[in-house]
Formats: structure tokens, sequence, C-alpha cells
């Protein structure tokens, strides 16, 4: 009207006169201007207050022109909120997958916001591998759970391929009678007993292939694929309408489901791959490897100037390789030094490589340890105490096998070498030492320099052997080291 000139205005307004006086014209207004702004419980106020007739339904209204346009109004107000209601649960879903939700946070954020649309209080969610349905997933109101986590079932032996079929979400609304006449369905006998009354099962399509069902329920929840099927302790809780919703959200929660899935699985081959670099490099190095930058090849180079070196190996151990099959002579090798890893993980040593059948681990390297030369004895003396215990193969003599270390304690210069199969290693005459300490050594006995039996001082008990040549280097001055003092005194107690 206000861009309408004088004279059609005042004709207008007269002829508008009665609708004006009629106070439920402004209630309209006002809760138009509410839906604009998508205040949707202000404008349902406001329709419902000023008459009562305003929110009845068209169909029951009377022939008031303004009490149909009322009613048709709530019933808009009401059907464009609870849209929005869905748009804005799909955003927070998306927005959550986005931001590299894991499945199980996936699952829970639904738990927590499809309530907005969905009648529940259980939710069970199933995935199809190969030719079987298995429950990955469940959460309830109420304690007890008869379908859960790891729960399957052969996807034949299941209603559920009618249901992939018709790529459209299944009503029961009374499991009670379903279970009478199909008595074979364990899972519906399940659901009965956590108190299931009612279900819709809807079917989850990914790319044009079923991934899997969802299960909602108001008091119980089912198991299945990734299907969603709502269980609830009243029947006929379920409608044509939900049916609808579901088919309208499940496009987009299969698509958000299978990309938590493919970010899980990423997640899991990321850890599995920081595990295995773990256990081939020292932590702090691996770590210094994994922020390298992308092409670049690793170039660790660090010098360290106080650190222990053993060496291990067996005697007579090429005789044995000979008379021994291929896999017997792995499997004990891996015994023995599985064995040895775990006496290094405990002690606080670092196995460094094993080459043949000679075992090397250091200590004080790469993070420093004041009681390193203590550790690595400790490591030797535990190493002779239990090789024994490891059984050799059959026909093998065990007599015939001892153990021979050597023990050198000094500086070093550690890295990382290679591109392909790289490996860390140490070098330097206290690594070519301590070798040579274990080469000359005898079977059965741990061979220490001199500089090593001092820094033990009378923790230790050691006897001294003399001088030893020592290829390379010369003359060198070495001990046997025997026991340790706390465990002699012990034997001398207990004697």
């Amino acid at each position: 009207l206000h861009h309408k000139n004088e004279t059609t205005q005042t004709t207008t307004c007269t002829k508008s006169l009665p609708l004006q006086s009629d106070p439920r014209v402004h209630t309209f207004f006002d809760a138009i201007n509410d839906m604009l702004h998508e205040e949707w419980d202000r404008a349902s106020s406001k329709l419902n207050s000023r008459r009562p007739s305003i929110a009845g339904s068209v169909e029951e209204s009377s022939g008031d022109s303004m009490e149909v346009l009322g009613s048709a109004l709530s019933q808009l107000g009401n059907s464009m909120e609870g849209r929005f209601t869905e748009l804005r649960t799909i955003q927070k879903m998306t927005q959550a997958i986005n931001e590299g939700m894991l499945l199980n946070d996936v699952l829970e954020h639904v738990w927590m916001h499809f309530r907005e649309i969905i009648p529940y209080n259980r939710i069970g969610f199933s995935l199809i591998d190969g030719e079987s349905v298995t429950a990955v997933w469940a959460k309830s109101d109420s304690t007890t759970l008869h379908i859960g986590k790891g729960f399957s079932m052969l996807l034949a032996e299941t209603s559920l391929p009618s249901v992939i079929d018709s790529k459209r979400p299944r009503v029961l609304n009374d499991l009670e009678a379903y279970y009478q006449e199909n008595p074979q369905s364990d899972s519906t006998r399940r659901i009965l007993l956590e108190g299931g009354r009612s279900s819709l099962t809807c079917p989850l399509i990914s790319n044009g292939k079923p991934i899997g069902f969802m299960f909602f329920t108001r008091q119980v929840y089912s198991f299945l694929i990734l299907f969603v099927i709502a269980c609830s302790f009243n029947r006929s809780t379920y409608s044509g309408t939900h049916v609808e919703l579901f088919i309208h959200l499940a496009g987009q929660l299969a698509i958000i489901v299978e990309k938590s899935r493919l970010y899980e699985g990423l997640l899991q081959e990321q850890q599995r791959s920081e595990a295995l670099l773990s256990n081939i490099l020292p932590p702090r190095i691996a770590q210094h490897l994994k922020r390298a930058p992308s092409g670049i090849g690793p170039t660790i180079a660090e010098a360290y100037d106080d650190v222990s070196i053993l060496f291990c190996d067996m005697t007579n151990f090429t005789i044995m390789s000979c008379s021994i099959p291929p896999e017997s002579l792995v499997d004990y090798l891996n015994r023995v030094y599985s064995t040895f890893d775990r006496l290094a993980g405990r002690l606080g040593v670092l196995k460094v490589k094993t080459i043949g059948d000679a075992y090397m681990c250091a200590c004080g390297v790469p993070e420093y340890d004041e009681n390193h030369v203590c550790a690595i004895a400790d490591m030797a003396l535990q190493m002779m105490q239990v090789f024994p215990t490891v059984a050799p193969p059959h026909n093998v003599d065990s007599h015939r096998i001892a153990l021979r270390i050597g023990i050198h304690c000094g500086p070093v210069v550690a890295g990382v070498i290679g591109k392909k199969a790289f490996s860390w290693d140490m070098w330097g005459t206290t690594v070519n030492t301590a070798s040579r300490m274990e080469s000359t050594s005898l079977p059965g006995r741990i061979q220490v320099t001199n500089n090593v039996r001092e820094r033990l001082g009378s923790r230790y008990v050691c006897e001294g052997r003399g001088i030893v040549a020592i290829k390379g280097i010369g003359d060198v001055c070495t001990a046997f080291l025997v026991d340790k003092v706390a465990q002699c005194l012990f034997q001398i107690f207990d004697y």
C-alpha cells in the first residue's frame, strides 16, 4: 500500500477496514515475521495464545477464513520447524565428520542429536562384512543389551536382504506378532528381551553398495548391519513419516559413516606404520624422521661422549646351522633374541641390531643414562642366566652352544644411513673395541675392558684376565665380569 497513490490507499483501507479490525491479523503478521527469522517456538506460541481456534486443523476449522488462515500458518510453521531441525541435524553431522571424527564418535554424535527428529531410547549399528552382518556399536538408556558389539549372523539367515532390495526403511510396529510368524528370528527374540515392541530398520547404501544398517529404539535397540532401527515399548511408534525422513537422511548418513570408516582405517594404518618405525629405530630418531620434509632422505648424525656397548654371539653356531633345517635355525634364533629383547626393555637398554648370530645393544644413547655402565653389565649377566633356559633345536647338544659377550664404553658416533631399508647404527673405536672384546672372549664368559671394570667399581665382581692383543687396536688390559656383589652376598647367606 505504501507504493500506491493516496486515493488508492484510501479506497483500499476502507474496503479492508473489517479485516484490520480483527485482532488476529496482528498476531498473524507477528508470527510470520518470527517465521522469517526462524523463531519457530515464538511463532507457535503467538498463534496459540490469541485464539484457541487458530491452532486447530484446517479440516476441523469453521468457515471463518481467518481461522482457516491461522490453522494453515500454524501447520506451516510446525512443518518448517521440523524441516529446519532435520537440516540442522545433518549439518552438525557433516561438520563433525569433516573435523575428522572416528566411527564411534560419529555414532555417539547420532545418539546425542537424532533425538531431535526421531524418538528412541536405543540405537544399534551393524556393518555388512562379506556374507555376514556384524554389530559394531550399540547404546541404550537401559543397561541390558542382548545384541551388542560383536554379535554376528549370516546375512542370508536374516530378513535384511529384502530390506536391501527394497532400498527403503522397514517398519515393524508389532514385533511380538512378527516373532510369532518368524520364530526362527534370533535377532527379533533378542530385541523383545530388551523390551522393544516397534522397530524401524533402515539400510545404508554408499555408491550403490549396501554397507550396513542402523536401528533406533525408544527403550531398546537391535543389532543388524549399518541399519538405523528404532525400537520402542509402544506399538505403532513409527509411520510413513519416519520412513520418508530416513530416506531423506540415509544417503547423507551413509556417506558420513563411510568417510569415518576410511578415516579410521587410515589412522590405524598410520599407527601401525609408526609402531613399526619405532621398533626399527629409537623413538626419538623415529620422531625426527617423521618430521622430515617429504622427499628428503634421512640424514641424522650425532656424537655421544659416553656410551656402553655390548656384543654377543654363540660359539659353534656355524656348525649347528649346517646340521639343522632352516626353519629350526630361525625359530631358535628368534626365541633367543626375543628373550634378549625383553631383557633390554626391562633394563632400559637399547637393542641396536643383529648380524647373523651376533646381537648388539647399547645404553646411554640416544638418551643419556648416568648408570649406563651398570645397566649394560646387568644386561650381560642376565643374558648369561636366561640363555640356557631357551631350548635348542632337536638333536643339538646344548652343552656345545654357549654365549660369548664383550663390553666397552666410551664415545661413539650414531646416525641413520641409506635411503632404502635404512637403519640406525653406531661407529667409532668404542664400537670396534667392544666387538673385539666379544670375539676374544671365552665361551660362557663376559669380557670387559679395564675402563669398564673401574667404572663398575666394588658393586660388581670381576676377575682380571690380563693383557689381550686386539687386532687394529693393540694390547688391551681386560677382565671377566663374574657377578653382581649383591647377588654374591645372597648366595653366601643362602649357603
